[in-house]
């Protein structure tokens, strides 16, 4: 079964992802693909006790993007309804280039951080960052920016591209 959802959230595993994603579309399994958490034995383990309550309708795994790849959870002849999440927009690129088909990524959180600079109401990027989404654009995968699952989606592919031809797109 192809991924229903694929998301970025650099928060992963959250209430409003159990709470809110998750009875939305009713995956079989949560899959968070993210470096640090998955070496991050205190980490993984916050994160997967945060997914607890989607449990036993739910699964949740978490794998490193070397892990992730290695396996064949995201096999689109897999009979799990996937959702899949990550935290930053780069990670999605190598999983697309690595011959997973994401054809849609929704946006929600990309957390402030040092050298990062607000783009949307939730979301901090600096130039690797905006060069993963021009790339994702540029191989035409779908960006749709939506905060929760009652917020209005909007098509963040329209906004990049006007941002990235006013000349805004580089970050300092």
């Amino acid at each position: 079964m192809p991924i229903e959802l694929t998301r970025i959230d650099d928060k992963l595993i959250h209430a409003q992802m159990i709470w809110g994603w998750v009875p939305l579309i009713q995956p079989s399994l949560l899959i968070v693909v993210n470096d640090g958490a998955a070496n991050d034995e205190l980490k993984k383990k916050i994160l997967l006790t945060a997914a607890e309550p989607a449990l036993p309708y739910t699964r949740a795994k978490i794998y490193s993007l070397e892990e992730v790849l290695e396996s064949d959870c995201l096999n689109e002849d897999s009979e799990e309804k996937v959702l899949l999440v990550l935290g930053k927009p780069a990670d999605v690129a190598i999983l697309i280039n690595n011959g997973i088909n994401i054809i849609k990524v929704s946006l929600g959180y990309m957390s402030e951080r040092p050298g990062k600079k607000k783009i949307l109401d939730t979301v901090f990027v600096d130039d690797e960052d905006i060069n993963a989404f021009r790339n994702l654009v540029d191989i035409g995968v779908e960006l749709v920016y939506q905060v929760s699952p009652l917020a209005e989606p909007m098509d963040a592919r329209n906004w990049f591209n006007s941002y990235a031809e006013q000349g805004k797109a580089h970050v300092h």
